[in-house]
């Protein structure tokens, strides 16, 4: 019992399981929920009038245009700078806490149509006793007709309750500077995947989850009986323990 030609060889059994995530913050679902910020001081949310639009504002749209011209399909924040160097909205959202394996996720790039657009993306931290803010990620974009995918392992600040915040910092003038974060959200794992109820009397909710657990109980049963038998080959002396 083993591997090998002649089948004498010791095995071993390296079993990884992985949990699919759901989003646990939607950061488009309440933006004004955020404390939003400029150089000069706080950004009115909403920005109904155009005396709240002078130094940069933020808009969400259900589905906003991608550099490329297309439709995103998914909500996006957009952000419009202000005119002059050196320019940033910041957004603080409400605190919440992070678990080991959340992922920051979303897609950035500039508006469609925004050619002049040229930008620091940023997610950062705030420690909410002491105010201090960290950089956990930035990226650079220019539109040049792409967007970027971007997932960020958040296990640095795992079992810790804070803001994480989206920034946007103009790399030069801001007059032109449309930004978009399409789709932000905190993503968390999960042991099961959620059930997605279905039109019919067949098959429940219910139903659907015990069979997931029915398959999830015997496929750990199979391998944990093949590990099993290896050991007690090993103790009986048939194979070499490696």
């Amino acid at each position: 019992f083993g591997i090998g030609t002649t089948a004498d060889k010791p095995f071993w059994v390296d079993i990884k399981g992985l949990k699919p995530l759901v989003t646990a913050y939607d950061f488009t679902s309440n933006p004004c929920s955020a404390t939003w910020h400029y150089n000069g001081g706080p950004i009115p949310c909403p920005a109904t009038r155009d005396r709240d639009k002078i130094y940069g504002y933020i808009e969400k749209y259900d589905n906003p245009t991608l550099e490329d011209g297309t439709p995103a399909g998914r909500p996006g924040l957009l952000y419009i700078m202000e005119d002059g160097y050196s320019k940033y909205i910041q957004g603080v959202f409400p605190r919440m806490d992070i678990f080991p394996g959340d992922r920051f996720q979303a897609t950035i790039g500039c508006e469609g149509g925004a050619t002049s657009c040229y930008v620091n993306y940023r997610l950062e931290f705030m420690d909410p006793a002491t105010k201090k803010v960290t950089t956990i990620w930035s990226a650079y974009e220019k539109y040049d007709g792409r967007t970027v995918n971007v997932d960020v392992d958040l296990n640095k600040f795992a079992w810790r309750k804070g803001h994480l915040v989206l920034s946007v910092y103009s790399y030069g003038p801001g007059k032109g500077d449309r930004a978009l974060w399409v789709a932000p959200r905190l993503s968390r794992q999960v042991d099961t995947v959620p059930i997605t109820p279905t039109p019919g009397p067949s098959p429940t909710p219910v139903v659907e989850l015990a069979k997931h657990l029915e398959h999830q109980q015997r496929d750990y049963a199979a391998a944990r009986a093949v590990v099993l038998q290896g050991m007690a080959a090993v103790e009986a002396g048939r194979i070499e323990a490696p």
